[in-house]
C-alpha cells in the first residue's frame, strides 16, 4: 500500500487547503450531492461505486481522505474499512521505523443509529457522517478529521477509548477551537486528579471516595461522546457502590489506558 502524504490541513487555516478525496456511495443520487457539496468547499474528488473499487483505486495512490456509504454492494463500507485498516498494518510490518501515516476514513450512512456509528469506528473509521449531508457539518467534520494525528497507532487506543469520536465535540461547540483547546487543558487536570483520587482510594479502599471520583470522570467522559470509556467509570462506579472492591480494581488497568487515550486525542485535537 502506497505510504499516505501527511494531512494538508493541519496547520492551515480552514478552507484553505483543497482536499484529494475518494469518495465511495452506490447510490447516484447520493453520490452527485456529496460531490457537489465537497466541490463547493474547494476540494477535488474521485469516485467509486463500491469499497472493491475504493482499494483498487488505493493501490494506484493515496488520496488526503476516503468517504465511504457504509451500505454498499460487493464490498460494504465496514469490510472496506477494514481491509484500509489491515493494509496499513501490513504495510507497517513491512516498513518498521517508516512514519506509514494514517489515511483518514470517513464513514457515511443515512440511518444514523449508535450501533451503527460505533460499528464503523471499531471497524477503523475516524467519523461518521449522517446522509442526507450537511454542508455546514461536513465542512467542520473534515477540518477536524484532517487536524487529528495521522501515525499509525493515532487511534488504536485501548479498547475502552477506540469509541472516542473527537468530532462530535467540535460540532457542540460549533468549531470554536480556542474553546477545544481550553476543555483539552480542564480535561486533562480534571482527569488526572479525579483519576489519582480513584487509584488512591482504591488502595486505602475507601469506595466511597472512589464511586465519587469514577462518578465525576463518568461525567466528563459522556460530555466529551467517548463513550465506552464514560461506561467503564460507570461500572466502576457500580462496583464500588456495591461493595466490590475486586470488581473495580479489575477494571481499574484497561479504565487508566482509556482516560490516557482520550487525553491524548483531545491533545491532538488543538494541535492544528
Amino acid at each position: 500500500m502506497p505510504t499516505p502524504r501527511s494531512s494538508p490541513l493541519r496547520n492551515a487555516p480552514a478552507g484553505s487547503v483543497s482536499l484529494q478525496i475518494l469518495l465511495a456511495d452506490s447510490h447516484p443520487v447520493q453520490r452527485l450531492v456529496a460531490t457537489r457539496l465537497l466541490e463547493k468547499l474547494g476540494h477535488r474528488v474521485t469516485l467509486v461505486a463500491n469499497g472493491r473499487q475504493v482499494l483498487q483505486a488505493l493501490d494506484d495512490g493515496l488520496p488526503d481522505l476516503v468517504m465511504l456509504a457504509l451500505q454498499m454492494p460487493v464490498l460494504d463500507g465496514l469490510a472496506t474499512t477494514r481491509a484500509v485498516r489491515e493494509r496499513e498494518a501490513r504495510s507497517s510490518t513491512r516498513k518498521a521505523g517508516s512514519p506509514n501515516l494514517r489515511l483518514p476514513v470517513v464513514a457515511m450512512t443515512a440511518l444514523a443509529s449508535p450501533a451503527e456509528r460505533e460499528s464503523a469506528l471499531a471497524a477503523g473509521a475516524d467519523a461518521c457522517l449522517d446522509q442526507p449531508i450537511d454542508s455546514a457539518r461536513l465542512g467542520r467534520l473534515l477540518e477536524l478529521v484532517c487536524a487529528l494525528p495521522q501515525g499509525r497507532n493515532a487511534h488504536n487506543g485501548p479498547e475502552g477509548a477506540r469509541d472516542f469520536d473527537a468530532s462530535r465535540l467540535l460540532e457542540q461547540v460549533d468549531t470554536d477551537w480556542d474553546l477545544i483547546e481550553r476543555i483539552a487543558a480542564l480535561f486533562k487536570t480534571s482527569s488526572s486528579r479525579h483519576l489519582h483520587n480513584l487509584v488512591q482510594a482504591l488502595e486505602r479502599g475507601e469506595l466511597e471516595e472512589a464511586e465519587f471520583a469514577a462518578h465525576g470522570l463518568r461525567g466528563t467522559l459522556a460530555m466529551l461522546g467517548a463513550s465506552q470509556a464514560s461506561d467503564l467509570a460507570q461500572q466502576i462506579e457500580n462496583a464500588t457502590a456495591r461493595q466490590d472492591a475486586a470488581a473495580a480494581n479489575a477494571l481499574l488497568p484497561i479504565f487508566e489506558q482509556a482516560v490516557g487515550h482520550v487525553s491524548r486525542v483531545m491533545d491532538s485535537a488543538t494541535m492544528r
